[in-house]
């Protein structure tokens, strides 16, 4: 199961402070949308208890010139409930995990959330949701691509989002979203924010091979009263190539820091198709996010190549590959260009047992270079309902 693995790639900054990054992006937006079709639930009830144990080692934990090599070692749990009806549905999660630094004891940590996510039909052409969650982590946001950044901060995440769908016709929905993001530090050197957020989507399935979108999308965020505010709009559209599917999407965003505003295009390609036994996935995105931290809104360009495989027999492969660019949409302050290198493997036995293995490089390439490796070992238990 993908949610009984962690992995000990410790995640840290790009800079000498942590930076949590709000997706401003439409166009991801239409990809989920696009991509995840609500089912019809079945009346159902299940719970999952995930636990597990990693030990490993990072040649480079601040990821700074220089190397500062360390052992790493965490234990994790988590609880996942969901309790399905045939109207509605209800998801509650918590989790829990300890992280120690045989070195940088500064990093050691006790970190827990959890979230709540309820769904009901309301008509038979609506249907609604709404959900809330709250995190404490030690900062491991990212710059542009989710790249590991130096963790130096405990950080805490509130969030809270609604939405409703309403299907115009048989081949046509409409998406309303809104929700609220709040990200604080306990680094006063580090500048806290939060953003609240609003979209509008239409959707259409032109016919069994393609499916259209076109979004609108605003967010208003605030970093120690220095506004981000995003706006934009974009248009997807998604047709089958073959046994793979193709996703071309194109807008603008208008990025505003109060000073001044700028409009930038976004857009994502991506193709996605099965390759052996695995599936393959390769894109290339541009986006614009809001970093909390640095207090900036950020254009990112990122290229991802990853490949993943699973058996039937429970063993799990995955490839990647990631290759940013992140820069200050005002053109104030340092670019941050990032690659990264990951490769997983996880064995879950029919007992609940899990065994994994994980390397990983990664490499700053900017005002400052760097690079570091990572590797793990875990070994981790899932007991859930039947």
């Amino acid at each position: 199961m993908t949610g009984a693995w962690f992995t000990m790639r410790v995640q840290r900054p790009l800079a000498l402070g942590a930076v949590v990054m709000v997706t401003s992006a439409p166009l991801l937006v239409a990809q989920r949308s696009m991509t995840q079709e609500r089912a019809r639930p079945e009346q159902r009830s299940t719970w999952l208890l995930v636990t597990t144990a990693d030990a490993g080692w990072d040649s480079n934990v601040r990821f700074l010139e220089g190397e500062d090599p360390d052992q790493i070692r965490r234990v994790n749990s988590e609880f996942t409930a969901v309790r399905v009806r045939p109207r509605s549905s209800i998801a509650v999660a918590a989790r829990g995990s300890w992280l120690q630094y045989e070195r940088v004891e500064d990093f050691n940590t006790v970190n827990y959330g959890g979230r709540v996510d309820v769904s009901r039909r309301l008509t038979a052409f609506t249907s609604g949701w709404v959900n809330a969650g709250y995190e404490k982590l030690l900062s491991a946001a990212v710059t542009g691509i989710g790249l590991p950044l130096l963790a130096i901060a405990n950080q805490t995440n509130a969030v809270a989002g609604a939405g409703v769908e309403q299907r115009l016709t048989a081949l046509t929905t409409l998406v309303a979203e809104g929700g609220y993001s709040d990200t604080r530090f306990d680094d006063a050197t580090l500048i806290p924010g939060h953003v609240l957020t609003g979209s509008l989507e239409l959707q259409h399935r032109y016919n069994s091979r393609e499916r259209y979108a076109f979004e609108a999308r605003v967010e208003d965020g605030e970093a120690q009263n220095i506004p981000l505010r995003t706006q934009s709009i974009a248009a997807a559209w998604e047709p089958r190539v073959g046994a793979g599917t193709l996703r071309l999407a194109g807008g603008v965003t208008r990025a505003s820091t109060g000073a001044s505003a700028n409009l930038v295009p976004t857009g994502v390609v991506q193709f996605s198709d099965s390759a052996g036994p695995g599936v393959l996935l390769a894109g290339v995105t541009r986006t614009v996010s809001q970093a909390f931290g640095i207090g900036q809104l950020l254009i990112n360009d990122v290229g991802t190549v990853s490949y993943e495989y699973t058996t039937r027999r429970g063993t799990a492969l995955l490839l990647a590959g990631n290759l940013g660019l992140s820069t200050p949409s005002d053109g104030v302050g340092p670019s941050f260009r990032s690659e990264a290198v990951t490769a997983d493997m996880r064995r879950v036995l029919r007992s609940g047992v899990t065994f994994g293995l994980g390397a990983s490089y990664r490499q700053r390439k900017d005002f400052v270079t760097a690079s570091g490796y990572g590797g793990q070992v875990a070994f981790g238990y899932t007991l859930g309902s039947r």
